[in-house]
């Protein structure tokens, strides 16, 4: 199958967050997902799975967070689709000279997942800790 790989744009925040929703999720707030999310559309422009590169100031390590997929599609689309924009994100990470790509899988599916595309698994049961500086929320359940 062919795909299109675009940048995500704030339009595309309430189809994000009914993935979430549709997983029964808790999903990020609009101005968490960074301009570095990027969504990928099958050859009809359907979208199918959406991922956000944190990159940092730092040659040393960007972080992929958010992956998502649509729940309309099949499984197999699914993984296929999130295959494909993994391993471009991957490849774009690299050629931005970052040595390390970090990523948090919550739950075992994700992490063998990850696996499968190269990621060694280096923390066991470690938890994600936000801290609220400001008013607003990080995330809605």
């Amino acid at each position: 199958m062919n795909y299109n790989i675009r940048k995500y744009q704030s339009s595309d925040y309430e189809m994000i967050c009914s993935w979430w929703k549709a997983n029964k999720m808790p999903y990020p707030a609009k101005d968490f997902l960074p301009s570095t999310t990027y969504i990928l559309c099958n050859d009809l422009g359907l979208p199918l799975v959406s991922v956000a590169l944190i990159v940092t100031n730092t040659s040393y390590v960007a972080w992929l967070e958010l992956l998502i997929a649509n729940p309309e599609v099949t499984k197999e689309e699914r993984k296929d689709a999130c295959k494909t924009l993994l391993t471009h994100m991957i490849n774009i990470t690299k050629d931005l000279g970052y040595k390390n790509l970090l990523c948090l899988a919550p739950n075992k599916k994700l992490e063998h997942f990850y696996n499968d595309l190269g990621f060694k698994t280096e923390l066991k049961d470690s938890s994600m800790l936000v801290m609220q500086l400001n008013k607003g929320d990080v995330c809605h359940q």
